[in-house]
């Protein structure tokens, strides 16, 4: 019985650390496409441009917007849906373009209402993640540098 207890505390912690592991930042509803790219906008990566996009290598995923960031070697794409199933099955639909379990440094997970996607595709990192409305997407390199000052400027608005 020991083992039992021991064994789903284990279980109980494993699972409460998993999203510790994925950032998967995001914003309130409230805030538009634009202002969540602009948000970004700082002397740390200073905008050089931002632009409309409807897709990415060849997967439609509806109105969006780009973002250039000096002192970052990549584009980070920002898309908001009206539903939150809409914003799964476009996350769903990037991820199987690129996606199998059996291609290396992939990483996958979808739990109730976030998702992580990343890998690397032609010597690109690319990370995509949904939470809420929200779809977004990074790909370059040092994405993770990035992905860590995503998190750390979303983070001081919530």
């Amino acid at each position: 019985m020991k083992k039992f207890w021991i064994l789903i505390i284990s279980l109980v912690l494993l699972i409460s650390s998993c999203g510790i592991l994925f950032k998967t930042p995001s914003l309130p509803g409230s805030f538009s496409e634009k202002s969540a790219i602009l948000l970004l906008d700082s002397f740390e990566y200073p905008l050089v441009s931002i632009g409309e996009i409807e897709e990415i290598y060849g997967v439609e995923l509806g109105r969006g917007l780009y973002g250039i960031f000096d002192g970052f070697n990549g584009t980070f794409y920002v898309f908001k849906y009206n539903d939150k199933l809409r914003a799964k099955e476009n996350w769903k639909r990037f991820k199987n373009q690129f996606g199998s379990p059996l291609k290396l440094n992939y990483l996958t997970y979808s739990l109730f209402d976030r998702g992580y996607f990343q890998m690397r595709y032609k010597a690109i990192d690319i990370v995509a993640w949904w939470k809420d409305n929200w779809l977004f997407i990074i790909t370059g390199k040092d994405v993770k540098d990035f992905l860590g000052y995503i998190d750390k400027v979303y983070g001081a608005i919530i």
